[in-house]
């Protein structure tokens, strides 16, 4: 009996000593395919993050390939200018002008033409008056000026510029001098541009026509002073 008792002691051993070692394997076979897992997870995020920068790189060189390839050409559906003016010392009104056509050219060359005839005031007597004895004889008024290639090239990438930029205003036969703050940041396929200004009418010949325009409406006074700003949208 004692012997028999041994026997199944031994062979119980061997089979505890079989599983444990069934079960050291299957162990570190889990912990291997872990690691491997691991590892080729590992390779698709850096797979991954290296395609997001390809395609990253590659729409930035395909906006900067078809600017490249033509001019800056201005959206005049939804560009604006608004103009200021104050009458009597203390009352400001906002009007708008629209644009006939406008571009940014490769040198940087920049031209706009704004339809003067095209102001409105909100009140059609005076849309009238103004288109009458300020903008009928000459009713375009042109923007001349130029950008560095440096800008051109940094709004492309994806900056967002903040510069003051002089331009020409050609108006009424006449031409003044402008320093202009501008924004551009390019968004989606267009650029969009904001900015402001300041004239003097006077400085451009208008003067006698607001003098008419300020005894008709029977007002004391309407400054030549004129604010200006305006709202661009290039496509790309």
């Amino acid at each position: 009996m004692g012997k028999i008792r041994k026997e199944k002691k031994r062979k119980n051993a061997e089979a505890q000593k079989c599983r444990s070692g069934e079960e050291q394997k299957r162990t570190t076979e889990q912990q291997n395919r872990k690691t491997q897992f691991n590892r080729e997870e590992t390779v698709l995020n850096i797979m991954w993050k290296s395609l997001q920068r390809i395609v990253m790189l590659s729409s930035v060189m395909m906006v900067s390939s078809t600017a490249l390839a033509d001019a800056w050409r201005l959206n005049t559906e939804v560009s604006t200018v608004s103009i200021a003016s104050t009458k009597n010392d203390s009352i400001t009104e906002r009007h708008q002008l629209n644009f006939n056509a406008g571009s940014v050219e490769h040198s940087g060359s920049v031209r706009l033409l704004i339809d003067l005839l095209s102001v409105e005031t909100n009140i059609p007597i005076r849309n009238e008056r103004m288109r009458k004895l300020l903008f009928n004889q000459h009713p375009i008024a042109v923007i001349e000026g130029q950008l560095s290639k440096e800008l051109l090239d940094a709004v492309l990438q994806g900056q967002a510029i903040a510069q003051s930029v002089e331009v020409t205003l050609q108006a009424n036969d006449d031409t003044q001098n402008l320093e202009v703050a501008l924004r551009a940041k390019l968004q989606g396929s267009r650029v969009k541009v904001v900015g402001s200004t300041e004239l003097d009418v006077a400085e451009l010949g208008y003067a006698g026509g607001v003098a008419q325009l300020k005894q008709l409406a029977g007002l004391a006074s309407i400054s030549t002073l004129v604010p200006v700003t305006f709202e661009l949208a290039f496509d790309l």
